[in-house]
């Protein structure tokens, strides 16, 4: 029959990588993915989303119907639909908005200059570029021509309604909603969920050295307790 000792022994035998290592590096490993993860999402999330300034909708910035707005400076502002981009525009006072058609994808420009609307632009041209007001900022879309303005219409049921106006005209409406909203530039918010993963991470990767070391004293007083006694 094995003494302490030799149980010892033929332990450390049969697991020659130390236990509090193992463990410590385990925690650490999961507080790397945990902590890795949250902060990617947080990012993926600021990068990819931004906030309209002009009724605080979270729009996608690639999606079709969101619309960039470019101060002379170079600065990037959104707006969720055309007359909500027009408003930050007009609130900027020069600038240029980007968009796409709703139907087409073909590059709009929009120009403002001196607090009013310049020009506007589709490239390669189709016709003159109009909106589709339906009322709401879901179902207000700019369009490249008259045509894709028509087929927006009698394509989707929500803008069966919508009157079909020139960007002059959608200016006018965008001008009367300005005194009444002040831009605001607040990131989208970050799911709960992204800083309890990120929370999660550095309380595991504090914990790993911590493990190292209790496991390790652990491991000392059982070595201690099984050496023979003289």
């Amino acid at each position: 029959m094995l003494n302490r000792f030799e149980m010892t022994a033929s332990y450390n035998r049969v697991l020659p990588l130390k236990t509090n290592v193992i463990a410590a590096l385990s925690l650490a490993l999961i507080g790397i993915i945990f902590l890795a993860g949250g902060v990617a999402t947080s990012l993926g999330v600021t990068s990819s989303k931004a906030t309209c300034e002009a009724c605080g909708m979270i729009v996608d910035k690639d999606d079709i119907s969101a619309l960039k707005i470019v101060l002379q400076d170079g600065s990037e502002h959104w707006g969720c639909c055309p007359i909500c981009a027009e408003v930050v525009g007009l609130y900027y006072v020069n600038d240029e908005i980007n968009a796409k058609c709703f139907v087409s994808g073909t590059p709009i420009k929009i120009v403002i200059e001196n607090g009013n609307f310049s020009s506007a632009s589709a490239t390669p041209a189709t016709g003159e570029v109009m909106v589709v007001a339906g009322g709401a900022c879901a179902k207000n879309k700019i369009v490249a021509s008259q045509t894709y303005a028509e087929q927006v219409k009698n394509t989707y049921d929500w803008a069966s309604n919508a009157s079909i106006k020139t960007v002059p005209q959608s200016f006018v409406a965008a001008s009367t909603k300005l005194s009444d909203v002040t831009p605001s530039t607040e990131l989208p918010s970050i799911p709960a969920v992204n800083y309890i993963m990120i929370g999660v991470g550095v309380v595991l990767l504090a914990a790993a050295p911590l493990s190292f070391k209790l496991l390790n004293t652990g491991k000392s007083n059982l070595s201690m307790a099984a050496s023979p006694q003289v």
